[in-house]
């Protein structure tokens, strides 16, 4: 239970291609993105991924929509979409529940993922919890994902479960959407979904089957 680390599925060549367009931004737009990043990661600062409201969270999503803007008309939903993302922040209500409450006295919650793989069709919502320093319960819901334009991606939920070192409970998985990714780069990604929420990740180098059965 909980991460296996195996080789990355995402190849180089598929990085450097979702790279270019960054490689070859003028020096004004990469200090704008970098001045606004700061700033972003300043404003979530104390939050706790969004559970606490500290005033400012029409702050940050003016920087997020400072950041859509810089993004102009680069695709985001090709290769370099696939990754373990980390949650940073979001505005979700099920998720600040989870991270604040926690879930059938399993422990306090970890860290949380998205992880995204274009080719295979596949996304995944993870939450891990547990009561030593090495959380070993994950809370976990796939889906099916298909790109349908050059920002969204349209899900579907397949399946649900809370799996513990003892025991496996699982849930109903109802449920469809679609997530526009308005920004992205080589270090961060936010999005904005059907519901209105806004999620705001960084990139990771695990690799993506890290929470496969």
């Amino acid at each position: 239970i909980g991460r296996t680390r195996v080789a990355s599925n995402i190849s180089c060549s598929a990085l450097e291609k979702f790279l270019k367009p960054f490689q070859s931004e003028n020096a004004s737009t990469k200090s704008q993105a970098k001045k606004l990043k700061a700033s972003l990661r300043e404003a979530i600062k104390g939050t706790s991924r969004g559970v606490i409201d500290l005033g400012n969270n029409e702050d940050i999503l003016a920087i997020v929509d400072s950041l859509e803007k810089l993004q102009g008309t680069v695709p985001t939903t090709e290769s370099g979409l696939d990754s373990a993302w980390k949650l940073l922040w979001t505005t979700e209500k099920e998720t600040c529940f989870l991270l604040q409450k926690g879930i059938f006295g399993v422990g306090p919650a970890g860290e949380s993922y998205q992880v995204i793989d274009v080719e295979n069709g596949s996304l995944q919502n993870i939450i891990e919890f547990g009561k030593q320093e090495e959380k070993d319960s994950v809370f976990q819901v796939d889906s099916s994902l298909s790109v349908t334009s050059e920002r969204r991606c349209t899900f579907k939920f397949r399946a649900a479960a809370l799996q513990t070192p003892s025991f496996r409970i699982p849930f109903p998985p109802v449920g469809q959407g679609w997530f526009d990714t308005v920004y992205m780069d080589e270090e961060i990604r936010c999005a904005k979904d059907v519901r209105g929420d806004v999620l705001i990740v960084e990139r990771t180098d695990l690799p993506l089957d890290t929470f496969r059965a």
